[in-house]
């Protein structure tokens, strides 16, 4: 029996519940381990146990939860409403300063052989050349008179609060003054005609220009000033004409496209021959291109609005 006990873990609840057998019963009672659990059973058997109603609890657990549930529901649809409520204010809001900004931009644009004269709201004059664009904020201008220039200006500023233009090659400060900025792909060069103004580009110190003095970037890093003529008062080319100093031919050919909207075929020995300096007047395309290709040893076809340039043998 003690074995019988020991291999089978079963044996005391199947004693405690009616489910030994005869056999099994029987050895049991012979043992001297079934008097002491006998005594265990009979004192175990004379305790009181709670009686639970068992569909109270569940009624209870059930109420409960439903509470829970409601309270959670409540409070996610106040939530909802208070997100929802939030979002529309936000949309409202952004729909409002969206219509505002946007109503308030002005924008300028030239396109090829077009020139504009623009006058600012403070009384300021900009002369956009061909192919440009300037862009402000009308209802901000008045306390910060800031510009978004892409391509060429001639700016005569009244004085004021910080003029300022803004490039995709760097940026020029002033206070009141006349200026001239070229910010192509290939160029961003400043040259001030009266006053001063300040120069900056990218990572270099600003370089402040005096009347006659000019400043361009090589590589995103602005060069050493140095001198030209500013007696005329004005950029060649408000007077319709384009001119260069040592440059690559590929910037006089993109020019000779914008001042006479055409299409320029040449290959790239062509346009990286070195060292041009010249340019032409804005009123004759023939004239133009002779004088160009006279000057690289070049000869030009001119097919509607386009012109193919090839190198003399």
């Amino acid at each position: 029996m003690s074995d019988l006990f020991k291999d089978d873990d079963t044996f005391l609840a199947r004693w405690l519940s009616g489910e030994l057998s005869p056999q099994e019963l029987a050895e049991f009672e012979k043992s001297d381990a079934y008097r002491e659990y006998q005594k265990i059973a009979n004192h175990t058997s004379n305790l009181d146990t709670p009686q639970w109603d068992t569909q109270k609890i569940w009624n209870q657990i059930e109420g409960d939860e439903s509470n829970i549930v409601a309270k959670k529901e409540t409070k996610l649809v106040r939530m909802g409403w208070i997100t929802y409520a939030i979002a529309g204010c936000a949309l409202l809001v952004l729909g409002y300063l969206t219509l505002f900004n946007t109503n308030s931009i002005q924008l300028h644009e030239t396109f090829a052989t077009q020139n504009e004269t623009i006058h600012l709201p403070d009384g300021s004059v900009v002369y956009l050349n061909a192919g440009s664009s300037l862009q402000y904020n009308t209802k901000t201008f008045p306390e910060q008179r800031n510009l978004d220039l892409k391509g060429e200006a001639f700016f005569e500023v009244t004085k004021g609060s910080a003029f300022k233009v803004k490039t995709d090659h760097g940026d020029v400060r002033v206070l009141g003054t006349s200026f001239n900025i070229k910010s192509r792909v290939e160029r961003f060069e400043v040259q001030c005609f009266t006053g001063s103004v300040g120069v900056s580009s990218l990572g270099s110190a600003e370089i402040q220009l005096l009347k006659g003095e000019k400043v361009e970037a090589q590589k995103g890093k602005l060069q050493n000033k140095s001198q030209f003529n500013a007696l005329e008062g004005t950029p060649v080319w408000r007077n319709g004409q384009s001119r260069f100093n040592n440059v690559l031919v590929i910037e006089v050919l993109n020019e000779m496209e914008r001042q006479f909207d055409i299409e320029i075929k040449a290959n790239p020995t062509i346009e990286n021959i070195e060292n041009y300096s010249g340019g032409f007047d804005h009123n004759n395309l023939e004239s133009a291109l002779q004088i160009v290709c006279s000057s690289i040893n070049c000869t030009y076809v001119i097919d509607g609005t386009s012109v193919r340039i090839t190198q003399n043998d």
